[in-house]
Parts: C-alpha cells; sequence; structure tokens
C-alpha cells in the first residue's frame, strides 16, 4: 500500500490533516483509494454509507462488492446510489443480508437471458441517428427493478437510501430520500439518448449519473462518518487513453469529467471523514446493454472487494503494531 501525503499527492491541500493511500491490486489490473485524515481519532460509533456508482453493464460488479461487505460483517447505516448503482442499492436498502444480495444476484443473471435489450447493437446504433428522444421508447430496466424492488416507496425500504437524478428543470442535482421506487430508479438510470426521461410530480428527471456519479458529499450531509464506495470501473487515479473512434472520445470525456466531479467532491470532504473507495476489475471494454458477462463480472467484483478489504485489514494492523512501538 502505497501512502501519499501531504506534500505528495494531497487531494486537499488546504487541509494538512487529510491524505490518501492507494490500494493496489494487480491481480486485477485495480487501483482503490482510502481518504483519511492523517492522525487517526477515537471515534464512538462510526456512521457507515455505501456508495454505489453508475457504470451500465458493469454495475453487475457491485452485487459482488456488495457480497464481499456482507462476508466481512460491514453493515451500512445508509445507502445511497446513482444511475445503475442506484438500482443495486436499493435492493441492498431493501434487504441488507445475504438474502438481500440473491435477490439482486438472481435478478442480474435473469437480465442476461431476457430482453432487455433485444434487438441488437447495430438497431441502436442506427435510432441515434433517427430523429426521437431516445433509442428505447421505455427503460426496459424495469423489469430488473421489479425484481429487486418490493415497496412501493423508497423512506419504507430497511435502511435509509438517497438516490441521485438529474432534473431538466430548475437545480439538476437532486437527491431524493423519499418518494416512488420504481420511478426514482427508473430516472436515476435513464441514460440520455438511451432510456426516456421520467415525469415524476411536475418535472422531468434523467439518469443520476449526468450531474453526480458518486454522491459522497450527500452520504457525508447524512451524517456519514465512513463511506465505502463500491467503483465500478477500476481505477480513478488516471484517465485511460481515448480510443481510435469519434465516440471512443465522446465517452472518454464524459468520463473524464466524471472523475473530475468525483475528485472535487472527495477534496471537499471534512478530514474526519473516511472514504474507502473499491475499484472494479480490470475488463475488456463492453457495451453499455452487454449483459453476457454479468456472472464473471459478480464473481470478479466480489474478488476484488475481498482483495481490497483485506488489504486494508493488514493496513490498519500494521498502523496498531507501528503505534505500540
Amino acid at each position: 500500500m502505497e501512502s501519499r501525503h501531504p506534500g505528495a499527492g494531497t487531494l486537499t491541500p488546504c487541509d494538512p490533516r487529510r491524505y490518501w493511500d492507494s490500494v493496489d491490486l494487480p491481480a486485477f489490473g485495480s487501483q482503490g483509494r482510502i481518504y483519511r485524515a492523517k492522525h487517526r481519532r477515537a471515534r464512538r460509533r462510526e456512521k457507515v454509507a455505501f456508495v454505489l456508482t453508475g457504470g451500465g453493464a458493469l454495475g453487475a460488479v457491485q452485487v459482488g462488492m456488495l457480497r464481499a461487505l456482507v462476508e466481512f460483517g460491514i453493515e451500512a447505516d445508509i445507502v445511497l446510489g446513482s444511475s445503475v448503482g442506484a438500482l443495486n442499492a436499493a435492493g441492498y436498502a431493501e434487504n441488507p443480508t445475504h438474502e438481500g444480495v440473491d435477490i439482486v444476484e438472481r435478478a442480474w443473471l435473469d437480465a442476461k437471458g431476457s430482453d432487455l435489450f433485444n434487438y441488437g447493437r447495430l438497431w441502436s446504433l442506427k435510432q441515434f441517428t433517427t430523429k426521437r428522444a431516445a433509442v428505447y421508447e421505455e427503460n426496459r430496466l424495469a423489469t430488473l427493478i421489479d425484481q429487486v424492488v418490493v415497496h412501493d416507496r423508497i423512506e419504507d425500504f430497511a435502511l435509509p437510501f438517497g438516490v441521485i437524478a438529474t432534473s431538466l428543470s430548475g437545480d439538476p442535482e437532486r437527491c431524493f430520500w423519499s418518494g416512488p421506487a420504481r420511478d426514482l430508479l427508473l430516472a436515476s438510470s435513464a441514460l440520455p439518448g438511451v432510456f426516456p426521461s421520467v415525469l415524476i410530480g411536475n418535472q422531468r428527471f434523467i439518469d443520476g449519473g449526468v450531474v453526480n456519479n458518486m454522491p459522497v458529499v450527500q452520504a457525508v450531509d447524512a451524517g456519514a462518518t465512513k463511506i465505502y464506495v463500491l467503483q465500478c470501473g477500476p481505477k480513478m487515479s488516471e484517465t485511460e487513453t481515448f480510443g481510435p473512434r469519434p465516440i471512443d472520445h465522446v465517452i472518454g470525456a464524459v468520463t473524464l469529467a466524471r472523475k473530475a466531479r468525483a475528485w472535487h467532491d472527495l477534496d471537499s470532504l471534512s478530514a474526519d471523514v473516511e472514504v474507502m473507495v473499491i475499484p472494479g476489475p480490470s475488463a475488456a471494454k463492453l457495451y453499455f446493454v452487454d449483459l453476457s458477462h454479468t456472472a464473471e463480472l459478480i464473481a470478479r467484483g466480489r474478488e476484488v472487494a475481498h482483495a481490497f478489504l483485506k488489504a486494508t485489514e493488514e493496513n490498519v494492523r500494521a498502523e496498531i503494531l507501528e503505534l505500540a512501538h
């Protein structure tokens, strides 16, 4: 584990009490991060939040990560999600147990063989050039949502649950802690140009990842003192080289904007808030609706989360021994 101290990778130069560690996981082509205060302070009890980011079909890795967290005995007090991460977060918030993770996993595996995106890739690409608001007339992720969500309203979930959606009018960034579960999850996953916007009340909403793919600030506002971020991608420290096609540059620019927002928000947190960024495994670039690798992604997500959590445990033990001497 490589330590980044103030003056060598500090993300909050205005607050020298805070720094981050990188957690390198070469077996998975991944790198996680831990943001924390330079000097640990005793706390009566942490208030733990799970924050799940968006990532399209790569969202399957979060199912494995949730299972690893449950297996390590790590429990959340609050849960937040954006885009496809909101779907996984909702499943956990509904039932934060092994059985709850089983339900989310079954929904993903069933979707692999369903007709969620049965028109094919060429058909989808063609629709992007036609005059229409979205490739699909309805958000087909509703099938997944209906398998995972039991309660009609998110305030009735077992755990407090926040979902990010982007409003097309007024303040674009919204975090909902109450409201209609199905509509809010459809809105948070309404990828522009792919799925239609969703009307909630008198306003229309689209994918939460457009404005905030990693709602750590909202987690702290809800009282979280320790945050586990379940990230779909393998790294947040580097910008991947853009591919050879114009669309690769468009997607790369969006990814870069998301990373910049995430860095900014992590910088802004109080020094005594600890953030554990669990990375996803390195994966071949998948088409955003490619569900053919779901089982593998779930398994790899569990493996990389286990490796990350084990590495952080070993680091804490080493620090305790160092302090004892």
